[in-house]
């Protein structure tokens, strides 16, 4: 539920279309009841979200608690995968466990007392690799503020002067 609120924050709207990237575990019953019939599209694994082909563009993207879970090949593909398939002005939300020192390949102890790996799970990524995949695939990544949270919360869009 915070993350249908922040993106009606950014601007989500029930006529959006919306591709959610989560588990078996989240329902997406809020989703459903916010979004327009027919607009609201949920993947289980990442692997979908690389294979699925859109008729129509999506206006959001979202990876909610996936990226902490698959490892960093997967997450390039899916950024690359989740950009192609936005609409130009459409956003591609994702949460992760970040890595403040890059150069630190030690499991970080979070605040809530889960500890992260990167080298197997649950991963944590540092912000320069991302920022790499990105500019790779023609976007953009900006830090967008989720207080109170242990796992990052990024903000992946189309570089308007670049093709994605």
């Amino acid at each position: 539920p915070w993350l249908l609120e922040r993106l009606r924050q950014e601007g989500l709207e029930p006529h959006h279309r919306v591709l959610h990237l989560a588990g078996i575990d989240r329902p997406g019953a809020e989703w459903y009841a916010f979004l327009d019939e027919g607009n609201y599209f949920r993947l289980h694994d990442a692997a979908a979200l690389i294979a699925i082909d859109p008729i129509q563009p999506f206006d959001f993207v979202v990876a909610e608690s996936t990226f902490s879970s698959v490892p960093f090949n997967t997450v390039a593909r899916c950024i690359a995968s989740g950009v192609r398939k936005l609409q130009p002005s459409g956003c591609f939300y994702a949460t992760f466990f970040e890595n403040p020192d890059s150069a630190n390949f030690e499991p970080i102890v979070r605040s809530d007392g889960v500890i992260t790996y990167p080298d197997h799970e649950p991963y944590h990524y540092p912000l320069p690799l991302v920022t790499n995949v990105c500019d790779a695939v023609g976007a953009t990544v900006s830090r967008v503020s989720a207080p109170g949270r242990v796992e990052s919360l990024f903000a992946i869009s189309r570089d308007g002067d670049r093709s994605a």
